[in-house]
């Protein structure tokens, strides 16, 4: 997994190169007078966006609903447990371990029901983001056509640029202005 995206980043980061040495190769007179850089960091607009924030925001509100679920479980699984020790003597090892038996598998629905609830956020998490990441898109396309960048680069591919090149503040201004919210959408 880590592997791959060290591939996914370093291919990102050969492409961008390419594409910056080709500009220089083909005619370097003509090139250096057209071409316009911009630079965004995309990593800050998916963290402090108010979309971003409202998808980490409804995030938190669902594991915290989750947790809350899960101690009500486990608490019930606790009065349980309690009460098959505390009869353990007094009954016969059948009814013991049918009780025994009907407690493991509460147990086992209790973890298979977390598991599921964590999956399900993961993968609401994502599609939230990836949303997001459509948008942010849309915005820096817009804004490239309308400065006329011929080529936008994400900060996380530059070592070192002017602060000339930053397009990174518009870009969330108009991201901030286009939405303020994702919905989680969480199917169980």
């Amino acid at each position: 997994m880590i592997s791959q995206k060290l591939l996914i980043s370093n291919s990102k980061l050969l492409l961008a190169a390419i594409v910056a040495l080709s500009c220089l190769i083909i005619e370097p007179a003509q090139a250096s007078a057209e071409t316009k850089i911009a630079v965004v960091d995309v990593k800050r607009i998916m963290n402090e966006s108010d979309a971003a924030k409202s998808i980490q925001k409804q995030i938190e509100a669902k594991r915290k609903s989750y947790q809350d679920e899960v101690e009500k479980h486990e608490k019930e699984l606790k009065k349980i447990q309690d009460s098959v020790v505390g009869v353990s003597d007094e009954i016969s090892k059948e009814e013991f371990d049918k009780k025994r038996e009907s407690f493991e598998k509460k147990l086992l629905d209790m973890r298979k029901l977390v598991q599921k609830r964590r999956s399900a956020l993961e993968i609401a998490a994502s599609n939230s983001l990836q949303e997001l990441r459509g948008e942010v898109v849309k915005v820096v396309a817009e804004l490239a056509a309308e400065n006329k960048y011929t080529i936008v680069i994400t900060r996380q591919n530059v070592i070192l640029a002017e602060k000339s090149l930053e397009i990174t503040d518009d870009v969330m201004k108009n991201l901030n202005k286009r939405i303020k919210t994702i919905k989680l959408e969480i199917k169980d």
